[in-house]
């Protein structure tokens, strides 16, 4: 009688081999997607700013929603369809330097010489002071001003740019009880006046490019080009929107 033979054993030694270089293979090409909420760049928190800034009311376009969702902006009451075109009227008001109503920002102009002026003035004062977080960030925004105005052919041929006032913001704020539907609503507004603001500023200096597409590109994509348009735009159209605390 011819003897059973016995099951071969599997050598699953390679199999943990091959299980873990399937898992590095994972970890290396699946792409995370990011969770996205309302963007908002927030201060900076900096240090040895003994400077006092008086912030001028025509400098503040107030929007308030109250516990009812009514909309008040500059103590009068509106829709919130209405937002979109308050905040282009707060930042075109005075567009181009022209006094037009002393309710609004000024709009300054930067000639090539100030500018270089300027950043001669805050190199001097950060030896001096090389910790001062303040005079470091003036430095860097003169210094992205004197790059538009050198790189932009637009704005050289001009000898330079207007930019509205640097105090100039949008202060947002809400009650505890105003809606979910309102604050979104109003956020909506706020972001479509700038985002149009700034594609028409980039159609006019970057012959038809829009602002929002070059935005929106993956940053491995984008060329020194569109690095410079985003910088000009973003100066020349800030967002600044200040949201208080709730009341």
């Amino acid at each position: 009688m011819a003897k059973k033979r016995g099951i071969p054993e599997i050598n699953a030694g390679s199999m943990a081999d091959i299980a873990f270089l399937l898992l590095i293979f994972f970890l290396v090409t699946t792409t995370m997607d990011k969770d996205k909420g309302i963007i908002r760049n927030m201060p900076q928190k900096l240090e040895n700013n003994k400077q006092d800034i008086i912030v001028k009311q025509r400098n503040i376009l107030n929007v308030m929603a109250n516990n009812d969702d009514l909309l008040l902006v500059r103590n009068e009451y509106v829709d919130v369809e209405d937002i979109y075109d308050l905040a282009r009227e707060f930042y075109e008001k005075n567009k181009g330097g022209v006094e037009r109503d002393g309710n609004y920002p000024r709009w300054l102009f930067y000639d090539l010489n100030t500018v270089k002026q300027k950043i001669a003035e805050f190199e001097g004062q950060l030896k001096e002071s090389p910790d001062n977080k303040f005079i470091e960030k003036e430095l860097d925004n003169w210094k992205d001003r004197e790059e538009i105005i050198m790189n932009v052919p637009s704005i050289r041929a001009k000898g330079g740019y207007y930019e509205i006032s640097k105090f100039a913001t949008i202060s947002l704020s809400n009650q505890i009880k105003t809606s979910y539907g309102l604050y979104f609503e109003v956020q909506d507004q706020l972001q479509r006046a700038i985002d149009d603001m700034r594609n028409e500023a980039s159609r006019e200096l970057f012959d038809g490019q829009v602002f929002t597409e070059i935005d929106a590109k993956d940053e491995r994509a984008k060329t020194e080009e569109d690095i410079l348009l985003i910088k000009t735009i973003k100066q020349l159209v800030p967002q600044r929107i200040a949201e208080a605390k709730i009341k």
